[in-house]
């Protein structure tokens, strides 16, 4: 059996430098992570989250986790709405979210 160049002592020195760089390199990482997600928080802190179209009328907005997708946090079943003025108003007013779900008595 060839005897290995490679002792005890360099073994180590080389297995614990690469823990330390590759631990260096991951607090960097989520630092530079900690900064985007800061900034991010601070131009939307600022103004708030901006409705489609620029309407803010009375409603409060918040984007859809990661989306970017800006909703009201009110939103307007629909189920039984036969009334087209009823959905027009609630359009006017600045609601965007309205929920039609197929499931909704069998899509009917």
């Amino acid at each position: 059996m060839k005897k290995s160049a490679l002792n005890r002592r360099d073994f180590l020195r080389v297995g614990l430098t690469g823990l330390v760089t590759t631990g260096a390199a991951g607090l960097l990482l989520a630092d530079d992570k900690k900064q985007k997600q800061e900034a991010k928080k601070q131009s939307t802190t600022a103004s708030g989250p901006q409705p489609p179209g620029g309407r803010r009328e009375g409603f409060i907005y918040r984007t859809l986790g990661r989306t970017g997708v800006v909703l009201p946090v009110v939103s307007m079943g629909v189920m039984n709405s036969d009334n087209p003025e009823l959905v027009r108003a609630a359009l006017d007013s600045g609601l965007v979210h309205l929920d039609t779900a197929h499931g909704y008595q069998r899509g009917r």
